[in-house]
């Protein structure tokens, strides 16, 4: 077989890759031998008596060149003879190289079965580059909501980009759909092997959102790509030679929720929830709101009544309210009796004094307890000390 030198830029260094006289250890495990087929046709033309002998090891050949392309990925199966034929016709048609992202923040950049560049065009230029065939967080890159980048990527063993992508399918799927096959088999010149990249998906998932990246009218977070072109239609269409992931870095939030409004203040509110917040990473949240304080009890007006307080302490016998014309001749040193009446039993009073236009501190004299067995007429006691025009007010709570 004659030698290939093919130089891939990777942004950093040149790689020379010789496929003629490494050992079959020594080639990519991922790659195709793409020369194996045009050599194979030529030996079979030529020299019919051993087809036998040629087709096993065109066969085995496949075989040790399609390796699994990620960790726990399973390996590919021999061509099983079947009628289907990856052509023009049934290959699933890559989608574009362009993603539109919905949120602002920062992107991070995931492959698995893949060594080699990212480039990604737009509002910024980024280029990233993995050196690792397992699954690898390969850079990160910054966005704003609604902005639309251009991509591509190039494994390290391949003379061009890759064919292109296709979004991952039924769940943790990739490989070709038009012609799928069970995972571990593939139909003779078909469009490839579909295979289970759940472990990958997982991967990236574990620190990243991937959702909310589009293109062509699929989800571009996880992404299934085919090796380079070179008109070898089931080793290029098959869509599963390397996975990129694309995924919003997830934000760790530190407890703090925002609502708008807040939670009420004003007295007399019950517990309740509001649904109107976002937490420190500006995602919806709800947050329980204690019930508030009860209301200081507004007073209601009552009828004020006045007695003299006899000098035993007691109210006699028979004790009625002042008149307008007994408050008249109050003396200084007179001590007073001034009640309030209820509407029923433990409801809290208290009392307002005013001595020429100027009310007396406390402003509002509470109760020292009540005149009847049935608790309905709450009082307190006042001492005359000054001459002059007198205003006795009260307040009666309206529960207890």
């Amino acid at each position: 077989m004659e030698n290939l030198n093919s130089n891939t830029d990777t942004g950093s260094s040149t790689q020379q890759i010789q496929t003629g006289s490494t050992p079959d250890s020594q080639w990519p495990t991922r790659k195709k031998n793409k020369n194996t087929v045009k050599v194979v046709v030529s030996i079979l033309g030529l020299v019919t008596v051993i087809g036998v002998a040629v087709g096993s090891y065109f066969v085995s050949a496949k075989v040790s060149s399609k390796q699994a392309i990620a960790p726990n990925a399973p390996s590919s199966q021999p061509y099983a003879k079947g009628p289907a034929l990856c052509n023009d016709g049934n290959k699933d048609n890559p989608f574009p190289l362009t993603m539109t992202f919905s949120k602002t923040g920062k992107v991070l950049v995931y492959s698995s079965g893949f060594s080699g560049h990212i480039s990604v065009r737009g509002p910024a230029s980024y280029d990233l580059y993995s050196n690792s065939d397992g699954y690898t967080q390969v850079g990160s890159f910054n966005v704003t909501a609604g902005q639309t980048y251009s991509f591509n990527s190039q494994h390290n063993a391949e003379s061009g980009p890759g064919v292109g992508w296709r979004p991952m399918w039924n769940g943790t799927h990739c490989g070709p759909q038009t012609l799928a096959t069970p995972p571990g088999q593939q139909v003779e010149n078909g469009c490839g092997t579909v295979i289970d990249i759940g472990g990958f998906k997982s991967f990236a998932a574990a620190t990243s959102d991937i959702s909310g990246i589009t293109s062509g009218g699929g989800s571009a977070n996880v992404q299934c790509w085919g090796d380079a072109h070179t008109g070898d239609w089931p080793s290029e269409y098959d869509y599963n030679d390397w996975q990129l992931a694309f995924g919003y870095e997830k934000c760790t939030t530190n407890g703090t929720i925002t609502c708008t409004p807040d939670c009420p203040t004003a007295c007399g509110k019950p517990a309740s929830t509001i649904t109107t917040c976002k937490d420190s990473c500006n995602v919806n949240a709800t947050k329980q709101c204690p019930a508030t304080a009860e209301c200081p009890v507004a007073g209601v007006c009552s009828e004020v009544l006045i007695f003299r307080i006899q000098s035993d302490g007691t109210l006699g016998e028979n004790p009625t309210p002042l008149t307008q014309t007994q408050l008249a001749t109050l003396r200084i040193g007179d001590k007073l009796s001034i009640q309030a009446q209820g509407s029923k039993a433990n409801l809290r009073a208290r009392f307002r004094i005013t001595l020429n236009n100027n009310i007396e501190a406390p402003e509002w004299k509470d109760a020292v307890g009540y005149v009847d067995p049935q608790k309905k007429i709450s009082f307190i006691v006042y001492e005359i000390k000054s001459l002059g025009a007198y205003k006795f007010e009260a307040q009666v709570s309206s529960k207890p």
